[in-house]
């Protein structure tokens, strides 16, 4: 006989769909085989966490000073905690239903030394529900437990799949450890199947050719899931390039324009220095030039004998003294308005 083990592990689990409580949705199920399945272990996890972590928790409240450091319910601690499982599953099979039911009694019975002696090779795999399902086109088996380790620090006892395999001797870590652990089971399901089947051949160690229809919905449903993120990621990261390439556009668009603003700056400079030039020129240049002043009309000379006192003289004498008096004022106004001139100029050359 070629056939293949199964030995497929999970942290989910439906109870009512292991116990048999709920067989709706399960066309495989032949409910006239029901009294077939074998229920080795039935417990409430809530129990076995009770008998597992109860005196730790005792002794670790009691060390507790303050209030909210103690722990009031482990299992629903756990439970909620994203980064641990509050349990696993195991699922066991020889073979698959095509090999015809001349060799079902026989993996029943392998299957069942199996599930018989599981919890004494792993006693740190504390088992809640154990059954063997008989009522499907192959026989399979359910292992339910809470993996746990003993620590020295805080909590004496604590869930954890890693260091519960370490201690038990498996060697390793992360998926290398699952990887050793899975390989001694296995190897132990393969002497079963040999025991009672004396031409029995692993064709496939660890295979997952045996799923069941709620399995492998969950398993499709996840596929899903996976998938929609992976779609969402693909999406993001097409978003992120789009992003990228508006940026790298936008800082191209503003390299052109501080190269523009650079050559306005240089060219700014150059004529700067011009201007710097023509200023300090125009600054030293003399701007105006008076022009010479003519005396205003002298009278004939006037003894000082005269002074402070009235004088006649004649009228074409004041006439020639009043048009030179207007002359001189004409020239006086020229002369301001020149200098307002080169006053303005040099301003003008500051601010340029």
């Amino acid at each position: 006989m070629l056939a293949s083990i199964s030995f497929n592990q999970s942290h989910k689990s439906s109870m009512a769909h292991n116990n048999r409580e709920n067989l709706y949705g399960n066309p495989d199920i032949d409910q006239s085989r029901l009294d077939e399945n074998i229920y080795f272990v039935q417990k409430d996890i809530r129990e076995v966490y009770q008998d597992t972590f109860g005196e730790a928790v005792e002794a670790y409240n009691a060390k507790q000073s303050r209030k909210d450091r103690r722990i009031e319910n482990y299992f629903e601690k756990i439970r909620n905690d994203s980064k641990t499982h509050e349990q696993r599953e195991l699922i066991v099979a020889i073979g698959e239903g095509k090999d015809g039911e001349e060799h079902r009694t026989a993996k029943k019975q392998a299957l069942a030394e199996y599930a018989e002696e599981f919890q004494e090779r792993n006693p740190n795999l504390a088992v809640y529900n154990m059954v063997l399902h008989d009522d499907e086109a192959n026989p399979h088996l359910h292992i339910n437990y809470v993996p746990n380790f003993e620590s020295k620090k805080g909590l004496t006892r604590r869930v954890g799949m890693d260091k519960a395999l370490q201690q038990q001797g498996i060697e390793g870590k992360g998926t290398e450890l699952i990887k050793h652990w899975r390989e001694r089971e296995t190897a132990r399901i393969e002497e079963l199947a040999k025991a009672h089947i004396p031409d029995f051949e692993r064709a496939n160690v660890g295979s997952h050719k045996y799923m069941k229809v709620p399995q492998f919905k969950e398993a499709k449903e996840t596929f899903k899931q996976i998938e929609a993120e992976g779609l969402r990621k693909r999406q993001e990261i097409v978003k992120a390039v789009s992003y990228i390439d508006e940026l790298h556009s936008s800082k191209n668009a503003l390299q052109a324009e501080y190269e523009a603003q650079r050559a306005i700056v240089r060219e700014f400079k150059e004529r700067g220095k011009g201007l710097a030039q023509a200023t300090k020129k125009i600054a030293e240049e003399r701007q105006y030039k008076a022009p010479k002043v003519q005396p205003i009309y002298e009278p004939p000379e006037v003894t000082t004998d005269l002074l402070g006192k009235h004088v006649k003289i004649k009228k074409s004498e004041y006439e020639k003294m009043l048009a030179s008096q207007k002359e001189f004022m004409k020239e006086r106004a020229n002369l301001a308005k020149s200098f307002d001139i080169v006053a303005e100029r040099l301003k003008k050359g500051e601010r340029e």
